[in-house]
């Protein structure tokens, strides 16, 4: 599943309840009921959002799930048992990761991207060990170095009410800092974006 502004809302086999995730508690979080909706557990919690629901083992009694929990600037995979224990970051490197797993939960593909560098895409097992780099984009990077790319510089600047807001900026190549230059901004800060 993509990044969903909506609650997602998942029925389990064999009357087990259904998963949902909801931001009743300012974050959005991962939840699972019994069929009669009485809440069973909280799965996930903490000052950071689930961004989209993987998928669930329900054999091996597992979730699946991408958050932003290690960064507000990163996406990460996690899996959490349905019990709510044994919460596991699968992915490591910085940046952003999407996955499209097998449906017997058994592998999945990562999608990584960087700030700083192309897409890889990778093959895992569910438990997030490393099978094979499907995809390096080797003669990209190589390529990328020929040209004089601005890195981008990230960095936290305080809203009126104290709350950091996280930002980069580019800067010309040749920066010459007792020269005036143009700025143009671009702010976003509506739905999806992170707290």
């Amino acid at each position: 599943m993509d990044l969903n502004y909506n609650d997602n809302f998942l029925f389990l086999g064999q009357n087990k309840g259904f998963i949902r995730t909801s931001e009743q508690n300012g974050y959005k979080h991962i939840y699972h009921h019994a069929n009669d909706g009485s809440l069973i557990r909280q799965l996930t919690d903490g000052p950071f959002e689930v961004n989209s629901l993987i998928g669930v083992d329900e054999k091996a009694g597992k979730l699946y799930f991408i958050s932003s929990e290690a960064s507000p600037l990163e996406r990460h995979v996690y899996v959490v048992g349905l019990n709510g224990k044994g919460k596991k970051q699968l992915t490591t490197a910085k940046g952003t990761h999407r996955v499209s797993m097998s449906k017997d939960f058994r592998y999945f593909i990562n999608y990584h991207s960087a700030a700083d560098s192309p897409m890889t895409v990778t093959l895992h097992e569910s438990n997030g060990k490393l099978l094979s780099t499907l995809e390096d984009n080797a003669a990209l990077r190589e390529r990328l170095k020929g040209f004089q790319l601005a890195p981008k510089e990230f960095f936290q600047l305080d809203g009126a009410d104290g709350t950091p807001l996280n930002a980069y900026q580019l800067k010309p190549v040749n920066f010459d800092p007792n020269k005036q230059y143009p700025v143009l901004m671009f702010v976003y800060g509506g739905p999806g974006s992170s707290k």
